[in-house]
């Protein structure tokens, strides 16, 4: 898995065997979202308005004060920004969850996810690049944990 780190930017790339639409599909409604975004052996849950402006969250349900953090859900918010169907998507993060940097009482800023899916002839290479976010330690961090949950979107649509 070739990764490129840098203080703003993280990027993944990766081959998952399904389609571009399949892979889409997944990430956009919003029962199959919640299935991978936070991971495997989770019961997060989705919203999706997908329309550009459209808002989504994708929470996780956690025992209260976990991490650090209060209340009982994790959850990444955000906007669409670009939804070219099985081509790419671009969207805002907002991490109400403990992340790195954001803490409790500390300033939470969007992020940018910018995906783009293309069809190759084993399946569909996903260039994952989250842009933003202000922390080396951070970047690195989301990297592994993007990986990871791709890793759980590719046995979602290939049915593993």
């Amino acid at each position: 898995m070739p990764v490129e780190t840098d203080p703003i930017i993280a990027r993944v790339h990766k081959t998952i065997p399904a389609s571009a639409a399949r892979v889409f599909e997944a990430w956009t409604e919003p029962e199959q979202l919640g299935r991978w975004a936070w991971g495997a052996d989770r019961k997060a849950w989705a919203r999706v308005d997908l329309r550009v402006g459209g808002r989504y969250v994708v929470g996780l349900p956690v025992e209260p004060g976990s991490d650090g953090w209060e209340g009982d859900v994790w959850a990444m918010t955000g906007h669409y920004v670009e939804i070219v169907p099985a081509r790419r998507l671009i969207y805002t993060v907002r991490w109400d969850a403990p992340v790195v940097y954001n803490q409790a009482g500390e300033p939470v800023l969007d992020e940018i996810i910018d995906v783009r899916f293309e069809d190759v002839a084993n399946g569909c290479t996903i260039e994952h690049a989250h842009i933003g976010i202000p922390l080396v330690e951070a970047a690195r961090e989301h990297l592994r944990a993007v990986d990871q949950t791709l890793d759980v979107l590719a046995q979602l649509v290939t049915g593993d």
